[in-house]
């Protein structure tokens, strides 16, 4: 791997287990916060939601152009909209696990 010739240079992570009857609520609740982002905040790359095989927990990663923009998209939050420890709490998660990275280097596929 290389250093990245990209701007991508902040991911959020959390993983959120719950149980295996909860987990496509979430993944819809997750899928939704994210088409929001792709509407709504500057500096936003991209994001995905993976199920573990287990089908267990949900992860959702966010990608931004810096750390600005993703502290920025946390100050934004609109009135009345769940953060996403309601959004745990409502469907029983036993577990969260926040994460943040720095991208050092990336690989994309060739051509």
């Amino acid at each position: 791997m290389s250093r990245s010739p990209c701007p991508v240079g902040f991911t959020q992570s959390v993983e959120i287990v719950v149980r295996a009857l909860n987990v496509p609520a979430l993944v819809s609740v997750l899928t939704a916060r994210i088409d929001q982002f792709t509407c709504t905040y500057s500096g936003f790359i991209g994001a995905l939601v993976q199920v573990s095989e287990r089908k267990d927990a949900v992860h959702m990663q966010i990608c931004w152009i810096s750390r600005e923009s993703g502290e920025q998209s946390l100050a934004k939050t609109k009135d009345g909209e769940p953060d996403l420890f309601q959004i745990a709490s409502d469907l029983q998660a036993s577990a969260m696990i926040f994460r943040t990275f720095v991208v050092a280097a990336d690989r994309c596929a060739p051509c």
